[in-house]
């Protein structure tokens, strides 16, 4: 576990009535983003005037963002208000270190949770929103093999119901590779998504993991999609449903890449 303490941007000061909404974004911003980082970076902006311009939300909201990308992990942005977020534009480059975002984002969760105890402040069940067009890999850049711990870990983490986890493949779809190894690769990377997600019996009656269709404009519909549902979280109304994403569930299974084996 990444053990650096966070001290936490909430200046204002905090109303105890008002039960808090913690989110932490995983954003991939590895060299495979390059086309897309510009609607990476739109997207989390149309995200914050979202939630800014709701008076609720904007009250209740926390936020928190994990870059992937670069040659490691690291906070972007710690636990904060909405109106206090520094939003930072991110640029493509390195690796996809999930296993460090995971645990950077876990560990932002665990703290955040303590911070909320020692205040007496209630909470909603924290959301992890993980955004990624590829799949783990090691500092080397090759398929991360140890990849099995983190998901071992979101699994516990969301069956004690701690959080709620949501993933969102926003690469290229196999069906548009003519190479059969980066098919292979594009497959993998949605299963890995798939096996980190909330399962089907909190939100909707379906998993948790989505592909996005890979054409412009799409990524920021998302981010749209989901300033809309935490706003409808944080409104507090009672059996309160959210919407289903711009998106379609990850369908993929183990038994369609070579080596089932890695998702046994």
């Amino acid at each position: 576990m990444n053990n650096e303490i966070v001290e936490y941007s909430m200046p204002r000061e905090i109303i105890v009535q008002v039960k808090r909404c913690p989110v932490v974004l995983i954003v991939d911003t590895s060299s495979s983003m390059v086309g897309k980082i510009d609607e990476l970076n739109s997207g989390i902006r149309a995200f914050y005037n979202a939630l800014e311009q709701n008076q609720m939300a904007n009250d209740c909201v926390d936020i928190a963002v994990i870059e992937m990308g670069g040659n490691k992990a690291r906070i972007s942005q710690s636990f904060t208000s909405i109106e206090k977020w520094n939003i930072k534009k991110y640029s493509a480059n390195g690796i996809t270190p999930m296993e460090g975002a995971i645990d950077l984002a876990l560990n932002q969760i665990f703290q955040i949770k303590s911070f909320y105890r020692e205040k007496s402040i209630n909470y909603y069940r924290p959301w992890l929103v993980i955004m990624s067009d590829g799949y783990p890999t090691d500092e080397n850049g090759y398929f991360d093999q140890n990849w099995r711990w983190f998901r071992n870990r979101i699994k516990d983490e969301i069956a004690k119901k701690h959080i709620v986890s949501f993933t969102f493949y926003i690469g290229p779809s196999e069906m548009q590779e003519n190479n059969e190894v980066e098919k292979e690769n594009i497959k993998i990377a949605k299963l890995v998504l798939k096996e980190i997600a909330s399962p089907d019996n909190i939100h909707f009656g379906k998993s948790h993991a989505y592909e996005l269709a890979n054409e412009i404009g799409n990524l920021t519909t998302l981010f749209r999609w989901l300033s809309n549902s935490i706003t409808t979280v944080s409104n507090g109304a009672k059996n309160a449903q959210i919407s289903f994403p711009p998106a379609e569930p990850i369908t993929v299974t183990p038994d369609q890449i070579s080596v089932t084996s890695m998702f046994e």
